[in-house]
């Protein structure tokens, strides 16, 4: 049978419901049972007909033999367990966490296998918002559920806000999926319209314990297609999107839900943008993509020209109209494509100069003029990295929604993003232009940020201490302390440093100057 592991210390506590536990203050002493509804990695949440709560185990120390037990199968979903430990938050999520700087958790014990789950109960996106205590850390089930993201498979360690249903839109209730070690779900395609069946979770960097509330996909099945019985629903997998003026062509994928028995048909025109027909790109004619059955995905393909001159970026619109077919076919969201040419010309500047002359000539020619640093933020939040209401961390490729109608950069502030100094501050970015130059400021989740620190860029050989999204923090072969950022943006990291050492005339130390190149 299933072997069961016991207990530092004998408790002697009363077991109370997970709902009055969780009531009590951070740091009381609980015994509390409850059923296994999911784990994975170093999480399992527990619920009983009261509530539920998440035992984190980053390390397995003091007691390792819980962590062994999920990863050898003996805790389970199913698996009915007695929990003994001391309650903490972490960004406002109750739990009980054991690791090298918490010892929580002080015992448990199985009690029994293979017991049914808890009902998962059906809200809406605006429920979880409004009383998302009420849930955290249950099973629930969120139907008609529309996600926007250029991502083709779903990224560990990444929030996804484009998530809306029919009572809320804002993205202050979002999709996060785990740390690949955590859940099974990474790598898998991305749904544009599914149901969510799993467990609700919070993270709030701010002072409001009733935000943040994450939908969190720990089982493979957890993220489901909307199922048949609804319109079939055609749209766009994202609003928007980039492609390079000398690739030659683009390709616009349209997704559709609920498809039912019959072929399903809808028409894609060219409604606006700045790129010349015949010119930038070939004329577009009005278009039809038909979807027959098992078909989820279509494309429609763009031939773009590439005139090699230099003109800036341009951008061409699509929509979807006339829907037919499927079961009473329509328009989901978005219905509108705007893609954004990037005009990638490259000339040579000061073709006769190299080494120090060239460096001298370079400041010389490209004195730095800034916009002053609260315009700076505004314009890096609201505009430059601004894609559809939604700005991306430099570092980690972590989403943030802002806010049309708010101040971008305290909206931002607010949600947890704060603006980097690729140059930090205290190595001497800390006043006048080099404080505000735009061509070094770049958005970031707060985490991040304070990862990067003022450490130099380099790259993390051990002691790692922080990792997300591909970024990491800790030493390099020599021991010195580096950040990495993700593989896509290193080159930009690279940059923006010799930009910045060129124009304030700094040195970069030759140990970072040998990873940049």
């Amino acid at each position: 049978g299933d072997a069961f592991a016991l207990t530092l210390e004998r408790s002697t506590l009363d077991a109370i419901d997970i709902g009055e536990a969780r009531s009590r203050a951070n740091g009381t002493l609980v015994n509390v049972e409850g059923v296994v509804t999911r784990t994975e990695g170093d999480f399992t949440r527990i619920q009983d007909a009261t509530g539920g709560l998440v035992i984190r185990q980053t390390a397995g120390a003091p007691d390792p033999a819980f962590k062994d037990s999920v990863a050898n199968g003996a805790i389970r979903p199913g698996t009915r367990v007695r929990v003994t430990g001391a309650l903490s938050e972490f960004r406002f999520l109750k739990q009980m966490n054991s690791g090298d700087a918490a010892d929580d958790l002080r015992s448990f014990r199985i009690l029994s296998q293979g017991n049914e789950l808890p009902e998962p109960q059906v809200v809406t996106l605006q429920d979880l918002n409004q009383n998302g205590e009420e849930y955290e850390s249950e099973l629930i089930r969120v139907e008609n559920l529309s996600l926007e993201t250029p991502d083709a498979k779903y990224q560990a360690a990444t929030e996804y806000q484009n998530l809306s249903d029919a009572t809320l839109s804002d993205g202050s209730v979002s999709l996060y999926i785990p740390n690949a070690t955590d859940t099974e779900i990474e790598g898998a395609t991305v749904l544009n319209d599914f149901v969510f069946t799993g467990v609700l979770g919070q993270y709030n960097f701010r002072d409001n314990p009733n935000a943040g509330y994450q939908l969190l996909p720990v089982a493979a099945g957890d993220v489901r297609a909307s199922g048949a019985g609804g319109a079939t629903r055609l749209r766009f997998n994202a609003a928007g999107g980039y492609v390079a003026e000398s690739a030659d062509s683009a390709s616009v994928p349209v997704v559709i839900a609920n498809p039912g028995e019959q072929e399903t048909s809808v028409a894609i025109e060219r409604t606006g943008g700045t790129a010349a027909a015949g010119q930038d790109v070939d004329a577009f004619e009005t278009q039809t993509l038909t979807f027959q059955d098992g078909q989820s995905t279509r494309a429609v393909s763009l031939r773009l020209r590439d005139d090699e001159r230099s003109e800036g970026d341009e951008t061409i619109t699509l929509s979807l109209s006339g829907a037919s077919g499927g079961n009473e076919a329509e328009l989901g969201t978005p219905a509108t494509f705007t893609l954004t040419t990037i005009d990638d010309e490259e000339r040579a500047i000061l073709p006769d100069q190299e080494g120090a002359p060239l460096r001298e000539a370079l400041a010389d020619t490209y004195e730095a003029s800034t916009l002053g640093y609260d315009v700076a933020r505004d314009r890096l939040f609201g505009d430059l990295f601004n894609r559809q209401d939604t700005v991306r961390g430099f570092y980690t490729n972590a989403p943030v929604r802002i806010d049309p109608s708010a101040d971008p950069s305290e909206d931002a502030f607010e949600k947890g993003f704060n603006t980097e100094h690729a140059w930090p501050q205290s190595r001497g970015a800390d006043e006048g232009p080099p404080h505000s130059d735009l061509h070094h400021l770049f958005p970031v989740d707060t985490d991040a940020n304070t990862a990067r620190s003022n450490n130099r860029f380099g790259e993390v050989e051990s002691d790692m201490n922080f990792s997300r999204g591909g970024a990491e923090q800790g030493e390099n072969a020599s021991g010195d302390e580096v950040f990495e950022p993700r593989d896509a943006f290193k080159g930009n990291a690279a940059r923006v440093t010799f930009y910045f050492a060129v124009v304030y005339d700094r040195d970069v130390p030759s140990t970072e100057e040998q990873v940049l190149r």
